[in-house]
């Protein structure tokens, strides 16, 4: 039976990818998306999770590009450099975590910090919110399109993370090797030297009628009774 090599779960024959983890097994057939194969090595709620988590963090990513808010719809006003560092930085862990996951990477770790991040990401939009309907100058200031993408690259991170928790990621176990087993074993005895006629045998110094006294290494019936020549059973004489 084979094995993932990620978490080691038992496989059914035939699977392309590990019931229990996702993982991608052996080789996928060549079609024209080999390239998307080689990297999504995961399937099922996994990889939606991952495409939901790598889209959410570039959605964050892009968001810091581009005008956050605009007044009366005429001027817009982009994010200050430390600002801009801040939110491409979120975003750009959040794309590495959903890529981890989408090659089957994913741990327990990754899952917890998702966990952070999502937390801070709300904490983040809601605050924002919250600050323009405040203060938002009668109306004229109001949230453009980065708000929404940054909003959206947190929903979507959101929406990954929920996912992910429904799936049960597995530790990266080694494989156990096999430990051997002794096995008792008779020691192999060699079979006696017998003259042509089988009325002789040699017991390393001279010649010995086996009528007299049977072979030692000779083979034994169950009960001891009698001994094989190799071609029949003889009694063994009594002592």
């Amino acid at each position: 039976m084979a094995f993932c090599s990620a978490c080691s779960s038992p496989l059914p024959a035939g699977a392309f990818h590990c019931p229990r983890c996702g993982a991608a097994v052996g080789q996928q057939p060549q079609s024209a998306t080999a390239g998307l194969t080689s990297f999504v090595r995961v399937s099922g709620r996994t990889r939606k999770a991952g495409i939901w988590i790598a889209a959410g963090g570039l959605g964050i990513v892009l968001s810091a590009f581009i005008p956050w808010v605009s007044v009366s719809g005429i001027v817009t006003v982009s994010q200050s450099g430390g600002a801009v560092a801040y939110i491409a930085i979120f975003g750009g862990v959040c794309t590495y975590l959903g890529s981890r996951v989408l090659m089957g990477y994913g741990r327990q770790w990754m899952r917890v910090l998702l966990w952070v991040l999502c937390v801070i990401g709300v904490a983040n939009v809601v605050t924002l919110f919250n600050a323009l309907s405040t203060d938002n100058a009668g109306g004229a200031v109001q949230p453009s399109v980065g708000v929404f993408a940054a909003s959206g690259g947190v929903v979507a991170t959101v929406v990954g993370a929920i996912l992910l928790q429904t799936v049960r990621l597995s530790k990266r176990t080694p494989a156990v090797a096999a430990v051997p087993v002794a096995v008792a074993v008779a020691p192999a005895t060699a079979a006696p030297t017998l003259s042509p006629d089988k009325q002789f045998w040699w017991d390393g110094a001279s010649w010995r009628r086996a009528d007299d006294v049977p072979p030692p290494s000779a083979q034994r019936s169950p009960d001891g009774s009698y001994w094989w020549d190799g071609d029949a059973w003889r009694a063994v004489p009594s002592a």
